[in-house]
């Protein structure tokens, strides 16, 4: 009996794990968005009122999220576009979250500072969208997550028993 006890909490509290793992997860892809948006404005300010090339810009900015997504050095580097490209397989975004920044990358640079910040601007209103939807769909994923494991943990324990 003693047993069976043990391996129904066990069971039980993996699935409550699983189900914290994923919503931290949720949180983390919002944090990058967030760490995103950060940089674009700050890159937008930088470019608008000092005129500062983008190789200071970037020196100049710090983001623990996009550090830890292994992002920022390769974007003091190497740029914004190949920053992107070497951390794709850490970030947690998505196509649809991605694509606004690949375009904004590949035409850094090239032009004036006007066409700079309205870049930036659209960039930034695209990322503040996907943003928006990531923390509104956060409470739902997250009840989601804890019904799903913690159900089909109890499901497997009673199955078990």
């Amino acid at each position: 009996m003693l047993i069976k006890l043990i391996g129904a909490l066990t069971v039980v509290l993996s699935a409550v794990a699983t189900s914290l793992g994923l919503c931290r997860l949720f949180s983390e892809r919002i944090r990058q968005l967030e760490g995103f948006l950060k940089l674009l404005r700050h890159t937008r300010e930088r470019i608008a009122c000092f005129h500062t090339p983008t190789p200071e810009i970037f020196a100049s900015f710090q983001n623990a999220a996009l550090l830890s997504a292994g992002f920022l050095g390769p974007l003091c580097e190497h740029g914004f576009a190949e920053a992107l490209r070497a951390a794709r397989g850490r970030l947690l975004l998505d196509e649809e979250e991605l694509e606004p920044l690949l375009s904004f990358a590949e035409a850094l640079g090239g032009g004036f500072s006007e066409e700079e910040t309205a870049r930036c601007d659209l960039a930034i209103a695209a990322l503040e969208r996907a943003l928006a939807e990531r923390r509104e769909g956060l409470p739902r994923m997250a009840k989601l997550c804890r019904t799903l494991f913690l159900g089909a943990g109890l499901m497997l324990v009673i199955v078990l028993i």
